[in-house]
């Protein structure tokens, strides 16, 4: 009896060790499977994402292509609106018309390709590298998140096909909508969608004042940000000091200072620094045009190349930074600029396909509409929720020593938020003037 009893033990022991084996080995691996529609050929793919921080793998042309439709949306938007504060996602921007791409055919489908300059890509792969690039924008770092909201409208007679909600869902978490837009509870409804999908921190979908187009569809993408400095300011050393506005208007503001090491860059054009979040997978970049260089002539001068050029010219240094406590909310409808970069057919009734989508012919868009949200404190970006307590290394004594480079930043700078592994841009903007 006692023999069995031990064989029973040793035997539940085996077992429970293999468990063990086979569920760590499993947790500690960094890709997953994840489905998604591949409506043009009615396939179900199985799309490998990397999980692991340290190793994801995107499509270099994506990036590219982002990178470059971020200073393209960037130029037409400053030209459009000089003096004005200014903020786009342009990632995400991109992966809501990707989108409305796969509903699309023909022309249609060939002109939103090329606007996003992503037309050397094929499909699958094209598909594949967004979902990896929204799997790894969502992927959360410590005390730094970022959330990326998409969402597409439709009219009530519209039926979109199974087939297509399917992909959008797995490929973009997206969600297709039916909406009344004459209904005097149109608004309502969508901003409701809005005020759950960010946690509160966007009231309206549309704001008051500006009109729904019933005669078509809303596509929608949503930018917010929460995420806390890797090295915080201390309140005590928040200080009241003057920023002049690209018109000429001096104001005194917060400013939030620390000395600290931080990447820097400089020459006779600009000072810049990289303040990182976190663990340092996101940082913000400020770029501080040179005393007379005026922000819109900078702005014109810039590019993805030229950004790339720069990256590779940050250095380790301590700065003695003062930057303004800032706040940036755009909610557009970019239609107009979208337009200019050669997506006019998409919006033209009767000469739109997206046939893919649903079999009504000459079904548009309406309107785009981009919702970005950035904010600055002490703490870090647009806190939606408390920040966890920070974790800091101790400072080298040595480099107490070191005398430090000052940059404040007293007048209109450009900025952009950057994901370091992939060095996709999330954000991209302007501040002309501090509100």
């Amino acid at each position: 009896m006692r023999t069995q009893i031990w064989i029973y033990v040793t035997a539940t022991l085996v077992v429970v060790l293999v468990a063990l084996f086979f569920f760590l080995h499993k947790s500690q691996r960094s890709d997953s499977t994840e489905p998604y529609v591949d409506l043009r050929h009615q396939t179900r793919l199985r799309v490998v994402v990397r999980r692991d921080p340290a190793n994801v793998s995107i499509d270099s042309r994506l990036i590219a292509a982002a990178n470059n439709f971020a200073f393209r949306l960037m130029k037409d938007k400053a030209a459009q609106h000089p003096g004005a504060n200014l903020l786009v996602a342009p990632a995400v921007l991109e992966q809501s018309l990707c989108m409305a791409m796969n509903g699309a055919s023909g022309a249609t489908r060939q002109a939103i390709t090329t606007a996003l300059g992503v037309q050397g890509i094929k499909d699958d792969d094209l598909n594949i590298a967004n979902t990896t690039l929204l799997e790894m924008l969502r992927r959360p770092d410590y005390n730094a998140g970022i959330l990326p909201v998409y969402g597409l409208w439709v009219p009530l007679n519209v039926k979109p096909t199974t087939a297509y909600i399917q992909q959008v869902t797995d490929l973009f978490s997206a969600e297709v909508h039916p909406i009344d837009f004459t209904s005097k509870d149109a608004r309502a409804q969508l901003d409701e969608w809005v005020k759950n999908q960010t946690v509160g921190k966007v009231d309206h979908l549309v704001p008051a004042g500006e009109p729904l187009n019933a005669n078509g569809m809303l596509l929608c993408s949503v930018a917010t940000m929460n995420a806390a400095w890797q090295d915080q300011f201390s309140p005590i050393d928040s200080a009241l000091m003057p920023f002049t506005a690209a018109d000429g208007a001096q104001a005194v503001v917060p400013m939030l200072r620390r000395t600290g090491m931080y990447d820097y860059c400089a020459n006779e054009q600009f000072q810049a620094v990289g303040i990182p979040y976190a663990q340092g997978r996101l940082s913000l970049y400020i770029i501080l045009p040179a005393k007379g260089i005026k922000l819109e002539q900078f702005e014109a001068a810039l590019s993805d190349k030229v950004w790339e050029s720069w990256m590779s010219s940050f250095e380790e240094k301590r700065v003695m930074l003062a930057l303004p406590r800032f706040t940036l909310h755009q909610n557009v409808d970019i239609s107009a600029t979208l337009r200019t970069l050669g997506l006019g057919k998409a919006f033209t009734a009767g000469q739109a396909q997206f046939t893919d989508l649903s079999s009504i012919p000459g079904l548009a868009l309406a309107q785009v509409r981009h919702i970005a949200h950035l904010e600055t404190c002490e703490q870090g970006t647009a806190a939606a929720a408390d920040f966890a307590d920070p974790v800091l290394s101790p400072e080298d004594p040595a480099k107490k020593k070191w005398t430090p480079t000052i940059m404040t930043i007293d007048r209109p700078f450009f900025l952009a938020v950057r994901e370091r592994s992939s060095g996709v841009l999330f954000y991209i903007g302007s501040v002309s003037h501090v509100q």
